[in-house]
């Protein structure tokens, strides 16, 4: 009787052993339940929708000053981890069901295309949201400022912080991500006048106002994109050079 109980023990064990839910297994996506599978599902197709209009949004949100061009740059890496993790989790939770695997890979594609597509033209987009959201009566105001700021020679003229930058030159952008002002008189025969620029950003953007001859602006920010603001006044957004 004793060597028949410790048999049926001993079986027992091994059974418990053999499943694959007995402790210290690690569990497959095949062992858990398919209610949480679906919740994990569509956690991941949401994470991705928010991961890919999050980054059309933060290029809109940086333009009209309300979070600063860092804070949208950083959370582009965000917004890329998001999808791509979200993508890896939509195509493994319908790993093997051949009704919704696709779902997922096609949710994980778009999501990823977005991402890609909307860090390509955030330039493009945060030049046109700025250009709007900046009113045509600030530009003269913003020029005036700087022509009043001028020094005769161009080692003079220079405002390197944002506590001495005029009022008018934040309707350009915040104060975190202001650069500098440089303005100096030209009197050459070429360009009489003032010359300067208010430059808010960073080397991979830049944006600001030229005052001067396009043809310096394109030695300053080759490429860049620019609209005429004013007689000899370029709005411009694009990497430094």
């Amino acid at each position: 009787m004793c060597e028949s109980f410790a048999s049926s023990e001993l079986s027992a064990q091994r059974e418990r052993l053999s499943s694959p839910l007995h402790v210290g297994s690690v569990p497959t996506m095949k062992t858990i339940p398919d209610s949480l599978r679906r919740t994990v599902f569509l956690a991941a197709i949401i994470s991705m929708g928010l991961g890919a209009i999050w980054v059309i949004v933060a290029t809109w949100l940086s333009a009209n000053r309300v979070i600063t061009v860092t804070a949208e740059l950083a959370s582009l890496w965000l917004c890329i981890a998001a999808v791509f993790l979200g993508g890896w989790c939509a195509t493994h939770t319908r790993e093997g069901e051949a009704k919704r695997l696709p779902i997922g890979l096609l949710a994980a594609g778009l999501g990823i295309f977005v991402v890609v597509w909307a860090w390509f033209i955030s330039d493009l987009a945060f030049f046109h949201w700025k250009l709007r959201s900046v009113p045509a009566s600030a530009w003269a105001q913003i020029i005036s400022d700087v022509q009043r700021i001028a020094s005769p020679t161009p080692d003079g003229g220079y405002m390197p912080t944002k506590n001495a930058a005029p009022k008018s030159v934040h309707e350009l952008g915040l104060g975190d991500d202001f650069g500098c002002i440089h303005a100096w008189v030209e009197s050459s025969s070429d360009y009489p006048g003032v010359r300067g620029d208010v430059l808010f950003g960073y080397k991979s953007r830049s944006w600001g106002l030229w005052l001067g001859p396009e043809k310096s602006l394109d030695s300053f920010c080759p490429g860049c994109r620019r609209a005429l603001v004013a007689p000899k006044a370029f709005f411009f957004v694009g990497p430094r050079g």
